[in-house]
């Protein structure tokens, strides 16, 4: 699909022809987006980023990994990942690429991607339906950011990466980073598996770390963060979930040097880390400040200290962290915390990453968690509408059944958001007693405890024992069933010898 004059009368000059092609090639251009765009949206849970204006639209339609002239350029057939990083990184103004291609498809990379050093916002189908990862022995990273401008990805898995520093994502000029409804896995480096940010801005929303890397060569065999390494800048990470990341420092997140992190409504768990802060490690000796709220941070490992947190934290409240004995901050009245000698468990479902719905894999809560309502919708970087999982999957669901964290709004803690309630737990309780008088009487019941209503159902049966089907003698006369609570009696039901039966039921 090239440009071609248009047949016209008169004379046209170099100045008006190459205008009347660039008119042209918008036309073609905006006619293929709008085409695409209906036919993408069906697959995706959210609607694509928009490309800025004065920016151009790419779309990569094969998972070839060559480069085919002008393909990309003029909007023909076999434009590949690579042509269109090469033609986004010559076109100034941040442009976009639409990789709109079927479900399940993997591009796979034989050698480095050119570095983006253009804004450029790349969208995929979904985290769950397009994978890009490195396919060779050569050891290379899959996006190398080198703009100064602003960078998104989308709708994507980036696997495999092999790099010193960040082998799935390396941010190291001042730019600004967004990773958005994506999954990273197995990547690996000396330090950084997943991202690497130095002086400029990530933001991480709606996306899954599971099994990324920092362990290859380095000091003690290997370097900080295995999902994410911030030395310097600002990293935000919302919503989000790290499974079975591993590094010598920080076994999800390593914050060192003088750079902010801030975690928000996030899941980190079975992280391990090969020496301290098997899931977040905030340096001790360097100046960096990490801030956590709503957020699950428990059941990882260290070979070392800090088998969850290590350092110094500013804690923001609603947060379940289940061993703190390394650390310092968690000590916000709504934080939950536990240690090594009694550690907090968050129940979270034993089978880990799952698909339960949206784009990534994530991890459910048990109806028994103590996570549930605990936590609260405003972010650190705004309000939340969903939890992880996007579209469909509200970010509060308060369970009736559950007291809310004072000052939260029913909002459970971590990535993952139980949208019913439990069911309901019918408890059995059998009694049975030697009946005798005075101080001997027998005393049967149950404590009720929480402020929220509850009902409550207590039969008894009379005295029935009998031989040869006559009653004994000496049956209890005037046996009373009572419920009681602190405002003394709820209802009775008095002297029910003659039914041998009775039935209480309250609210």
């Amino acid at each position: 699909m090239g440009t071609r004059p248009i047949a016209t009368g008169g004379a046209r000059t170099p100045a008006k022809r190459g205008k009347r092609v660039r008119l042209l090639r918008w036309i073609v251009l905006l006619t293929l987006a709008m085409s695409n765009r209906l036919a993408f949206s069906r697959d995706v849970a959210t609607p694509a980023p928009s490309t800025p204006e004065g920016g151009l639209l790419y779309f990569v339609d094969t998972t070839s990994d060559v480069v085919v002239a002008g393909a990309c350029a003029n909007g023909n057939p076999n434009c590949s990942l690579r042509g269109a990083i090469l033609v986004a990184n010559s076109h100034p103004g941040a442009d976009g690429i639409e990789i709109n291609l079927p479900a399940g498809s993997v591009i796979e990379l034989t050698g480095p991607l050119p570095d983006i050093s253009d804004g450029v916002t790349t969208t995929g189908a979904g985290a769950d339906k397009l994978t890009v990862r490195r396919n060779t022995a050569a050891d290379f990273g899959i996006f190398n950011v080198t703009t100064t401008g602003t960078v998104t990805f989308s709708g994507l898995t980036i696997s495999n990466g092999s790099a010193a520093l960040g082998a799935g994502i390396q941010n190291v000029n001042n730019g600004t980073v967004n990773v958005t409804d994506c999954t990273l896995s197995d990547n690996r480096g000396n330090s950084a598996g997943g991202i690497f940010n130095n002086n400029g801005t990530v933001n991480v929303t709606n996306s899954t770390f599971t099994g990324n890397n920092a362990t290859d060569g380095g000091i003690f065999g290997g370097g900080g963060g295995g999902a994410i390494y911030n030395i310097a800048g600002t990293v935000n990470v919302t919503n989000c979930t790290f499974r079975g990341n591993i590094a010598a420092f920080g076994g999800a997140i390593y914050n060192n040097g003088t750079g902010t992190v801030n975690v928000s409504n996030s899941t980190l768990t079975g992280n391990h880390s090969v020496i301290t802060g098997g899931g977040v490690e905030n340096d001790r000796s360097t100046t960096g400040t990490l801030m956590v709220k709503s957020s699950i941070i428990a059941l990882n490992s260290a070979n070392s200290e800090g088998p969850d947190v290590l350092g110094s934290f500013s804690s923001q409240g609603f947060n379940l962290i289940g061993k703190t004995d390394a650390s310092t901050g968690f000590t916000q009245p709504t934080d939950q915390t536990g240690t090594v000698a009694a550690p907090l468990d968050p129940r979270l479902d034993p089978n880990a990453l799952q698909n339960n719905g949206g784009p990534t894999q994530t991890i459910k809560l048990l109806a028994t968690s103590p996570a549930i309502d605990k936590g609260t919708s405003a972010g650190l970087t705004g309000n939340l509408i969903t939890d992880q999982r996007g579209t469909g999957f509200a970010r509060t669901f308060d369970n009736p059944g559950t007291a809310n964290a004072a000052g939260g709004d029913g909002t459970d803690i971590g990535a993952f958001e139980v949208q019913t309630a439990p069911p309901a737990v019918l408890a059995n309780i059998s009694t049975r007693l030697r009946v005798e008088t005075g101080d001997n009487i027998p005393i049967a019941g149950f404590i009720i405890t929480g402020t929220q209503s509850k009902k409550v159902i207590v039969r008894a049966l009379g005295p029935s024992l009998n031989v040869m089907g006559v009653p004994l003698a000496g049956r209890v006369a005037d046996t009373t069933l009572e419920l009681r609570g602190s405002g003394g009696l709820i209802a009775s039901n008095d002297n029910w010898r003659s039914t041998q039966q009775a039935e209480i039921i309250a609210s």
